[in-house]
């Protein structure tokens, strides 16, 4: 039995070894790769969704952004369920005043109309009508993406290779309270860094990303956004059409700094990637989680009961996850420097590392649950798919994934956490300004 056990679990992990070695070496080749000068005109659109302290300094960074061409942005928010106007507008309103190169949009609201596409994209087809005639380059950026003032020529140098459809960055999650929820989260999310540098694996990742107009109009993107629930899964499927390369650019790495995460945000979160992913038949990525990281997440959860069951047999299943956490934490040592010199992230990087076993679990029930899922929950409002290209809103709910309830011994946790947390100096008050509101 223990022989078996160690093939399901050692296998995989080769496999996966394999895989992010591979593209390890393809981001480290894309930072020794210089290129020309290419800055054609561009247009930045981002969409925004409340606001906080952390959004603020994002869009102050947007209008700064050390670009030679000519660049717009536009900022768009959308009307509330009480038919006002989200808050960021009048802040962003507030913030573009006088600048010629920033615009404020307001989109209708996706529920009261009955449009039958997600808020978020509703967001981008508004920004998009009123791009410039002489934009030749979109990009793409969230409110919660926290961007460096090279962000938008790092991500259009590479499109002047015309093999390049598309160019992405990744989003890193980074927690500030020590919690087992947002520890699981961080590795869940950044643990697919590495492979966004896989051409057969890479995906792109719509919160920072830049496209030629020239592509955008080939694969029809307007037309696929208007029933669209995640803009960028159909980005990922035009790509592939269109037989053009999704270019990973390993610098473009906006944190997202966390705070206080449940048991239940975490799983409706994770749970909603893959079950839309499995919708929009990206099913690589999604088989991957289900004959990859489920057995490894199964073993992972035996093997403390079997050591303890018979420490002289089942020993050795300790080495799953130690090796699991170690090829995390070696992960994390390929990031830009301006991440890994970040006090908060280092403070944290080893204790994250330590759920990345967890997460191979958590990502292989994603996997087995994805098939069986009929509708998911994104900013307090429900949306199922009929088929690849056509979302259906479901309404709005009352409570939000993101406000889950707590379980009776969460307050007991967090009492016990208090001395770890000043330990590690990563919940004072005065960073909770950098933590985004929203899911």
């Amino acid at each position: 039995m223990l022989a078996a056990l160690l093939i399901v679990s050692v296998v995989p992990f080769l496999v996966e070894l394999a895989l992010v070695a591979r593209a390890l070496w393809c981001v480290r080749r894309e930072r020794r790769t210089v290129r020309p000068l290419y800055a054609p005109p561009a247009t930045i659109v981002a969409p925004h969704y409340g606001w906080d302290a952390r959004a603020e300094k994002n869009a102050a960074r947007l209008l700064r952004q050390d670009y030679a061409g000519e660049y717009q942005v536009l900022f768009v928010t959308h009307l509330a369920a009480d038919g006002r106007p989200d808050e960021s507008y009048r802040r962003l309103q507030r913030l573009t005043e006088g600048n010629p190169r920033a615009r404020v949009l307001l989109a209708r609201n996706v529920v009261d109309h009955r449009l039958g596409r997600s808020q978020k994209a509703e967001n981008l087809l508004t920004a998009l009508s009123s791009a410039p005639a002489e934009t030749e380059v979109f990009a793409f950026v969230d409110a919660d993406a926290g961007i460096g003032e090279d962000w938008l020529r790092r991500l259009v140098e590479p499109l002047q290779d015309g093999r390049v459809g598309i160019t992405t960055g990744a989003r890193f999650y980074a927690p500030l309270v020590p919690s087992v929820a947002s520890y699981t989260e961080a590795v869940w999310v950044n643990h697919q860094i590495p492979l966004y540098g896989d051409p057969r694996l890479g995906m792109v990742w719509g919160g920072s990303s830049a496209i030629r107009r020239a592509v955008f109009d080939e694969g029809g993107v307007l037309g696929r956004w208007a029933g669209a629930l995640f803009e960028d899964q159909h980005l990922t499927r035009t790509m592939a059409e269109l037989g053009k390369r999704i270019h990973f650019v390993p610098d473009c790495l906006p944190v997202t700094y966390t705070g206080e995460r449940s048991w239940r945000q975490v799983m409706e979160f994770t749970n909603r990637q893959m079950g839309v992913t499995y919708w929009m038949r990206l099913r690589l990525s999604w088989w991957l989680a289900l004959t990859h990281l489920l057995p490894k997440g199964l073993v992972f959860a035996a093997s403390i009961p079997l050591t303890i069951y018979r420490p002289g047999t089942y020993a050795p299943l300790l080495a799953v996850p130690l090796l699991e956490s170690l090829v995390y934490f070696l992960f994390t040592r390929t990031l830009p420097g301006a991440i890994r010199t970040d006090r908060r992230i280092r403070r944290t990087m080893l204790l994250t590392s330590l759920a990345a076993p967890l997460t191979k679990l958590v990502g292989g029930i994603n996997g087995l649950f994805a098939p069986f899922m009929r509708s998911v929950t994104w900013g307090a409002v429900r949306y199922t798919y009929r088929e690849p290209g056509g979302c259906v809103i479901l309404g709005r709910v009352s409570r939000p994934a993101t406000e889950g309830r707590a379980w009776w011994w969460e307050g007991w946790v967090r009492r016990a956490r208090v001395p770890l947390a000043r330990f590690l100096q990563v919940e004072p008050r005065l960073e909770f300004e950098d933590i985004p509101k929203e899911d």
